[in-house]
């Protein structure tokens, strides 16, 4: 009896999977309140030519490029819309880099447009994202509670010269009119003192510095 060993082998997939690498999107933006111009750049390919997005339907287009795959880095200029943007992209787990303010335009061609900064951005994100960490110069993000109490701190500076420029103003008309007003003349402690000294016309003539220096300039 002749014998027949017959071997199997395993089933084989027509298509074997392959571990695809994360593709990599880089955007710099241009921030406006009303809209953001943006260039892109994925991986090594070329820039994309840059768009404009309304703020809720640009995280609406981050989220879909997050969906499909790709790995974000994203940066902006330091500006008046402080670092809520920051936060929002950091959220969704997007790489942002809040980056010092700077004049784009390299070679000195005098075309500065919202489209041209973005693009010439990308090209330094670019740089940044490859090694060269000089590409660009980042800004240190404060905590929401660091930067509230910096803007507290900011808003203070320019009353406190507000009140020195009102507080020498009452005193030059004081002066004006023969009476000599000393240190904080506007205050709580010393208004009273000098609206018994002084003429009741005199102090109808610069009430209205007293009044702005006394609650609106004066700290807590």
């Amino acid at each position: 009896m002749n014998i027949h060993n017959t071997f199997t082998t395993p089933a084989v997939a027509a298509v074997q999977p392959i571990n695809q690498p994360q593709p990599l999107l880089k955007i710099a933006l241009d921030v406006h309140l009303a809209w953001h111009v943006i260039a892109m750049q994925e991986d090594g390919a070329s820039p994309k030519p840059p768009q404009r997005f309304k703020p809720a339907d640009f995280l609406k287009w981050i989220e879909h490029k997050l969906a499909a795959g790709y790995r974000l880095v994203t940066c902006y200029e330091a500006g008046p819309f402080g670092y809520g943007l920051h936060r929002q992209l950091t959220a969704l787990g997007v790489t942002n880099y809040v980056i010092r303010p700077r004049n784009w335009d390299d070679q000195h061609t005098r075309v500065k447009t919202d489209r041209t900064d973005a693009l010439s951005m990308l090209n330094a994100l670019d740089r940044f994202v490859a090694g060269n960490r000089k590409a660009l110069a980042l800004v240190h993000v404060p905590t929401e509670a660091q930067e509230r109490q910096r803007t507290q701190t900011r808003l203070r500076q320019p009353l406190v010269r507000d009140l020195k420029m009102v507080a020498g103003r009452g005193r030059g008309v004081a002066l004006q009119y023969g009476f000599r007003m000393k240190g904080d003349w506007y205050g709580r402690r010393n208004w009273p003192q000098w609206q018994r000294q002084l003429p009741g016309w005199f102090i109808t003539l610069i009430t209205p510095l007293q009044k702005p220096a006394r609650f609106h300039l004066v700290s807590p």
